[in-house]
């Protein structure tokens, strides 16, 4: 199937209007965009349906009550398709909640991503989000830098109960 530009402006126009929601950390709005049998993929988690979405959501915004990606940034792609699209983006965030479990740092991060989108019948049936896990970490000081004392006595003892492990 060819997409026509007008086609492309209006997915771009939805990519961006859900980007905005999510900016406003507006739940409601931002769940309008989704299927009711949506998927929301990250590194650490995967939701099915509207509900599931947005406890991830709360918890995220719970975590990082500032999180922002700045529009101007967003770079958007689109598949030949026409049901596919990414967009590449950098985002913002302090660490002022719980976050997986560990508690606020008061970390702030700046980190770059993508998200891609399939979508059916002009919702997002599958939002897949792609981002460096470990450095977002790093940056929320959760993890030691990878050049620092606390790190290499961290991969000591990981090597070290490798070698248990195996005996």
């Amino acid at each position: 199937m060819r997409t026509s530009p007008a086609d492309v402006q209006e997915l771009r126009d939805t990519v961006m209007a859900f980007i905005a929601a999510m900016n406003a950390h507006d739940v409601d709005r931002t769940l309008e965009f989704f299927a009711e049998d949506a998927r929301w993929i990250q590194p650490s988690a995967v939701a099915e349906g509207k509900q599931a979405i947005r406890d991830v959501l709360e918890s995220m915004w719970e975590s990082t009550n500032d999180m922002h990606l700045p529009l101007d940034d967003v770079e958007f792609l689109v598949g030949a398709d026409g049901d596919n699209a990414a967009t590449l983006w950098r985002a913002t965030m302090t660490m002022t909640g719980n976050f997986q479990g560990f508690a606020p740092t008061g970390g702030r991060a700046e980190f770059k991503g993508m998200c891609h989108y399939r979508m059916k019948n002009g919702k997002i049936a599958e939002h897949t989000l792609i981002y460096d896990e470990m450095a977002l970490a790093r940056q929320f000081g959760l993890v030691p830098a990878t050049e620092s004392r606390s790190y290499r006595m961290m991969t000591a003892v990981q090597r070290l109960g490798r070698r248990l492990s195996r005996s």
